[in-house]
């Protein structure tokens, strides 16, 4: 039977590279199991259920791409469904870095190569909270109810990805 591609999760990731969810029909777990990423051929592939397999996408430059599958490493599946290389998005500060513990304070997070994404999401330490793109450059987020300690301050285009950890701070340090 062949192989099928119904879609990509997520569709879009940074140019370092990003884990990918790919779902469609008649995966084998094999160790011939290999995605393509567009000219990255031969990328192993983790199988997870005949519907669905993991790939890791190679760093690339930005741009979108062709995502296929193999069961035998010569087959491939040949839906073309894209996946799309962004910039990789960097913080840079926030407008306000302190803030009470109830949450509720909105900040704007300002740095780079933000994407206007249903998927665009902040995260204090481990708390993940939707963010308002207002330009490439500047992102508005809701601080969410948190221990008093520092937390860092990151951005996902993709709600998969996010910038590195430990350049900016917000410290929930208020009743």
């Amino acid at each position: 039977m062949p192989i099928t591609i119904t879609s990509l999760l997520p569709t879009a990731g940074p140019t370092a590279g990003s884990l990918i969810v790919v779902r469609g029909t008649n995966f084998i777990n094999s160790l011939q199991l290999h995605c393509s990423v567009g000219t990255s051929m031969q990328l192993v592939a983790t199988w997870t259920s005949t519907t669905e397999i993991r790939c890791q996408a190679p760093a690339q430059a930005p741009g979108s791409v062709a995502v296929e599958v193999t069961n035998n490493n010569q087959d491939y599946s040949s839906e073309g469904v894209m996946y799309t290389y962004q910039a990789n998005a960097a913080v840079t500060s926030v407008s306000n870095s302190h803030g009470p513990v109830t949450g509720g304070t909105l900040i704007t997070v300002t740095g780079s190569n933000f994407v206007n994404s249903p998927q665009l999401r902040c995260r204090f330490y481990l708390d993940i909270v939707p963010g308002t793109w207002l330009t490439a450059s500047t992102v508005l987020c809701q601080t969410v109810a948190h221990a008093r300690e520092a937390v860092s301050v990151e951005v996902s285009n993709n709600d998969q990805d996010y910038t590195a950890s430990g350049a900016v701070f917000y410290t929930f340090d208020r009743t």
